[in-house]
């Protein structure tokens, strides 16, 4: 007896009606509510619950809300920085030379740039060094200590790397190179460097262990100061660098963070540093007030962009130069590398999309794994980002790079992608990095046998993980209740960033005063005007990077996520949603 001819059509009616579901019906993401509220919240205002939620009383408001009046932790409490300072003063009075050494990307670049000019201004005899990503690779590496051999250095400070170069900075340490390591990576073995500046360090008393590697160099020099007022250096000249690598490495915007990044925004609304203002007018911005997503989307992929694609020394000279043509010159040359970034980044996103859809791999996988032997190794990262948006996988991206492959890899909520990567330690040549960001290399011949050992990984931990993107809320408002007061008030929260999110609020069931529009050169953002009753409060709306959910967005009554911001244009000052994740709303 033959089955029933549409049994075997029905994994395409399943699929169909899967993904039916999943586009018109918000399936494809779920939205939870942090910290959800008690009862009898009605009588409080939205400012109230809000603080309520974020464990922030009434008593703490007005402190909580001037970060950059709060007192910084003593310099002098993390684990070496007597021996740092004492042995910078050291080289410092015998006329050495010093090697200011960091990484190509934003924390590393603005940790030397600021070292640099620090040291510079009371010491002539000082050099920096960014290690070029393609030939050289991250951290402190082999070529970088023998320029310091070869050029006879008496003294390397690297900044954001360090921490697991041991054997390069043993190096040194062998033909009488003094190393001081100014570093925020988790350490394993200490390096044999004559100080170890590592809040993480488990040794180390410092109160605070988020501070990006800029934010160590800086505790550094605001010690050295401390020690040997007479260099007469005012080290909040560099804050605002210390504010863009904090943004831009994703630390948390708690403590110290929170005061650091409050002082370096503040610094930049007072008096921007001459080569910021030239990459900001580059950008077309005319901002004159600046929050982390500003730093953290105009300003970081920038200054990353010299690195990814040439060399991150470019950044550093910018961030340095005073003479007005070099700035110019400078400036040019790195919105250059902005642009051709872009440009590369997409088409190897494409290409990257196309062979994960090809590769029978990625049907059954619980990760996703691609490479190609062309692939600009400095864009592999922000392509394992887009595919993280498109297959929601832990991800990693691999190009031939002298020989062996060289991979970026992404990770999604729930998976420490460092900790997948050390339970994979045999299969790879070397590896480092962090909870959602990872790099590693792996010989050819055994990538394949590499992705089959971390799907099984990665498998044996996602058993509680779900498979599909989550958003995180703050509470549900009416859309009668946003007020420009009140979100003037709630800016007070900032900076925002991990750990201090800027707040997000539900809006239930809200339809279109006009008909949506899509914005943006490139077309993928979204402008709408919503409103929850007949009458009432309406606000403009804004999504980035949202014109792929246009049919839902196109729907009669939607459920919304947004932020909330204060928009100026043309003279008018309104509050605007900034729009975060769309459904429809289902009664």
């Amino acid at each position: 007896m033959h089955a029933p001819i549409w049994l075997h059509y029905a994994w395409l009616i399943i699929f169909f009606m899967c993904l039916f579901l999943m586009q018109f019906c918000g399936m494809m993401s779920r939205w939870l509510e942090k910290n959800k509220e008690g009862e009898n919240v009605s009588e409080l205002t939205p400012m109230q619950r809000l603080l309520n939620k974020r464990g922030i009383s009434l008593a703490n408001w007005e402190a909580f809300t001037q970060p950059e009046r709060m007192p910084e932790h003593d310099p002098f409490l993390m684990a070496d920085m007597h021996t740092a300072v004492n042995l910078l003063q050291e080289h410092i009075q015998e006329g050495n030379k010093i090697l200011v050494f960091g990484d190509y990307d934003v924390d590393g670049t603005c940790s030397v740039a600021m070292m640099y000019m620090f040291i510079t201004s009371f010491h002539g005899n000082a050099e920096f060094y960014i290690p070029d990503r393609y030939e050289e690779g991250y951290g402190f590496s082999s070529k970088g200590a023998q320029y310091a051999v070869d050029q006879g250095f008496h003294l390397v400070i690297t900044l954001d790397c360090g921490t697991k170069d041991g054997d390069r900075i043993q190096f040194c340490r062998d033909h009488n190179i003094d190393v001081i390591v100014a570093d925020h990576h988790e350490p394993e073995i200490l390096p044999p460097a004559n100080a170890i500046l590592n809040p993480k360090r488990k040794d180390c008393m410092y109160p605070f262990d988020g501070l990006s590697g800029c934010g160590v160099g800086y505790k550094s020099m605001k010690a050295f100061i401390h020690q040997y007022p007479e260099y007469e250096v005012n080290t909040d000249q560099f804050l605002d660098l210390v504010a863009i690598a904090a943004g831009a490495d994703i630390v948390p915007m708690i403590d110290e963070n929170r005061i650091l990044v409050a002082k370096g925004l503040k610094r930049m609304r007072e008096s921007l540093r001459p080569g910021i203002a030239a990459l900001i007018k580059k950008s077309g911005s005319k901002k004159t007030e600046w929050t982390v997503t500003d730093l953290v989307f105009l300003l970081a992929p920038r200054i990353n962009a010299a690195g990814r694609i040439r060399s991150g020394k470019a950044s550093v000279q910018l961030m340095i130069a005073q003479n007005e043509e070099e700035i110019e010159s400078l400036a040019n040359e790195v919105e250059a590398y902005n642009k051709s970034r872009r440009v590369i980044d997409m088409e190897v996103s494409e290409a990257a999309i196309q062979k994960v859809m090809e590769d029978p791999f990625n049907e059954q996988s619980v990760v996703t794994v691609v490479w190609g032997e062309d692939w600009l190794k400095g864009v592999i990262g922000i392509v394992a980002s887009r595919l993280i948006e498109k297959f929601y996988k832990p991800t990693i991206v691999f190009t031939e790079s002298h020989g062996v492959y060289a991979g970026s890899a992404r990770s999604i909520e729930g998976i420490d992608i460092y900790q997948a990567l050390n339970d994979c330690r045999d299969y790879l040549l070397q590896f480092g990095g962090h909870t959602m960001a990872a790099g590693m290399s792996v010989e050819r011949e055994r990538v394949k046998e590499f992705r089959e050992k971390f799907d099984q990984v990665v498998r044996s931990k996602m058993e509680e993980i779900p498979a599909i993107p989550t958003f995180y809320y703050d509470m549900e408002l009416l859309l009668e209740q946003i007020d420009l007061d009140w979100v003037r008030e709630m800016q007070g929260l900032a900076p925002f960033g991990p750990e201090n999110m800027t707040p997000v609020f539900l809006f239930k069931n809200v339809h279109h005063v006009y008909p949506p529009k899509i914005i943006g050169n490139d077309g993928k953002h979204v402008k709408c005007t919503f409103r929850q009753q007949s009458v009432g409060k309406h606000w403009d709306a804004v999504g980035f990077s949202m014109a792929k959910d246009w049919d839902v967005i196109c729907q009669k009554s939607l459920d919304v996520l947004a932020s909330l911001e204060i928009n100026e244009y043309n003279g008018r000052v309104s509050v605007q949603l900034m729009l975060k994740a769309v459904r429809v709303h289902e009664e």
